[in-house]
């Protein structure tokens, strides 16, 4: 929960530069937490970060924490055999993923539990979180109609709880990134319909973050301006099928 270090979207930005087709006048905002303000860089099509702007450099301190995980309660079971699924039995807690099966405690502390994540923000100095998808639930490796099922869920789910909380809480979208094109609509409709400001996604997919197949989703994130986070995560037990390199565990 402690305030995060500083993000980078340019890999959308670098790999979309690499297309077949130019974007034209392709950029990306990037705003970060620097070591005493809150800077804002431009991003060129190239890949090449500019200079601070003039307002930026100003701009008031605020703490804002970009890793910050949630576990949603409406996402349980929406992805068919693979679950999630959290059980409780006499003081244990389980968290399954396909046949992956973690002891964890997840209800009642700051995952699941809105008003112990919002008291322990004030307590920590944190003005502001964007809340992102438990990594354990990327689901990349499961079918694809699963797997857009859960992450349909899950974002009509995240962006429900940050609208109740505006000025504290912002939310990320989960994709179905096995199934490019429907990871592009998802994000449209997660951005444009629901309000989520980002897609948080794993690493752990048959194809590699620079496969021509992501072309198309990297563009709709430029078009709506908004950033990618890319946390490597393993599947789990949830159908394991990626690519060796982009796995941690």
């Amino acid at each position: 929960m402690a305030a995060s270090t500083p993000f980078d979207c340019c890999d959308a930005a670098r790999s979309a530069s690499r297309s077949a087709e130019p974007i034209s006048g392709m950029s990306l905002s990037i705003t970060y937490l620097g070591m005493d303000l809150l800077r804002t860089v431009r991003v060129t099509r190239h890949g090449r970060a500019g200079e601070p702007t003039l307002a930026a450099m100003h701009a008031p301190h605020r703490v804002i924490d970009i890793h910050a995980h949630a576990v949603l309660e409406a996402g349980f079971g929406k992805a068919g055999r693979y679950g999630p699924e959290l059980t409780e039995d006499g003081g244990a807690s389980t968290f399954r993923v396909g046949e992956f099966r973690m002891s964890i405690v997840y209800r009642g502390t700051v995952f699941m539990d809105v008003g112990k994540r919002l008291e322990l923000m004030d307590g920590l100095g944190i003005d502001l979180q964007l809340l992102s998808p438990n990594p354990l639930t990327f689901f990349h490796g499961i079918e694809p109609d699963l797997a857009l099922r859960f992450c349909q869920v899950h974002n009509d789910a995240m962006a429900k709880l940050v609208a109740r909380h505006p000025g504290k809480l912002l939310g990320a979208a989960a994709l179905p990134m096995q199934d490019p094109d429907a990871a592009a609509r998802e994000l449209e409709r997660a951005v444009r319909e629901l309000g989520l400001v980002a897609a948080y996604v794993g690493t752990d997919y048959p194809f590699p973050l620079d496969d021509p197949c992501l072309d198309d989703l990297y563009r709709t994130f430029v078009a709506l301006n908004v950033p990618l986070f890319l946390h490597p995560s393993s599947t789990g037990g949830a159908a394991r099928g990626g690519r060796p390199r982009q796995r941690t565990g």
